[in-house]
């Protein structure tokens, strides 16, 4: 399982992927945005502007509400064996979104969820949010439907050695800035995609176990983000960027002043 927390103001969103809100559209903290949820995101339909997707995916064409949250890049069969790499291509359920309703969904952080249930909390060392990769797709159960359900799944690759031993199979395809504008254009050519398919940031990432309590209670607050042991990738320093990573994106992300302190007195106790 994947959860998205996208706690960011405005401003930062709109900094980190060129696209901006309208006035009507709020933008609060989210620490907890799971299945079903609702994040902002931009579309490659809609490059300059935000727009608000339910976490969960409905293909067009399908007859009943069958929701896809995160897909494999290698598809459905056998994920990560040479054969089938991005089958997502041909798999007929992101045949067209993968073509033309790729989107991007900023994010502070990605929890995931190792094989025993234990989550872990993913973060850039360099503080930058994460450029998580994506498609989407709008549905309507019949035609009497007023409005559209518009709902988005998250790419996902194999994770690195260095993960699997602590458990976590499968990770978010993570976008580097320079591929941004390319996952977003619709001239990009299915070529360039698969290529994108194949080259993400998960080199970069590092990650520290969170509590599983406050994790299955789906607490949407910052008490969520304290860690709860090391970082998975430890070196000299480590310990002095993960807790510059805490109240860096805390300080600088959120309104709230308070919340910043609250995480370092946490940290430090």
């Amino acid at each position: 399982m994947i959860i998205i927390g996208q706690i960011s103001d405005k401003s930062v969103l709109e900094h980190f992927t060129g696209a901006s809100f309208t006035q009507k559209q709020e933008s609060r903290a989210n620490y907890f945005v799971g299945h079903g949820g609702m994040l902002w995101a931009v579309s490659c339909q809609q490059a300059r502007s935000f727009t608000s997707l339910h976490y969960g995916m409905v293909p067009f064409w399908s007859r009943e509400a069958v929701y896809h949250y995160e897909s494999p890049v290698e598809g459905s069969e056998n994920p990560g064996t040479e054969n089938s790499k991005k089958r997502i291509i041909l798999h007929p359920n992101f045949r067209r979104p993968i073509r033309e309703n790729r989107c991007l969904i900023p994010a502070d952080y990605v929890l995931v969820t190792n094989e025993d249930g234990n989550p872990y909390l993913f973060y850039l060392p360099n503080q930058q949010p994460l450029a998580v990769a994506g498609v989407y797709d709008k549905w309507k159960e019949d035609y009497h439907q007023p409005e559209f359900y518009r709902g988005f799944s998250v790419l996902t690759e194999t994770a690195p050695e260095a993960f699997q031993s602590h458990g976590i199979q499968r990770l978010p395809l993570i976008l580097s800035e320079r591929q941004h504008k390319q996952w977003l254009s619709k001239e990009t050519t299915l070529a360039e995609i698969t290529q994108i398919l194949g080259a993400s940031q998960k080199r970069q990432l590092n990650a520290f176990p969170i509590s599983l309590r406050l994790f299955q209670e789906q607490r949407n607050d910052s008490s969520l983000c304290r860690p709860a042991g090391n970082p998975i990738m430890e070196s000299a320093g480590d310990s002095g960027k993960m807790f510059s990573f805490i109240r860096a994106f805390r300080s600088k992300r959120t309104a709230p002043s308070d919340a910043a302190f609250q995480m370092e007195r946490a940290w430090k106790e």
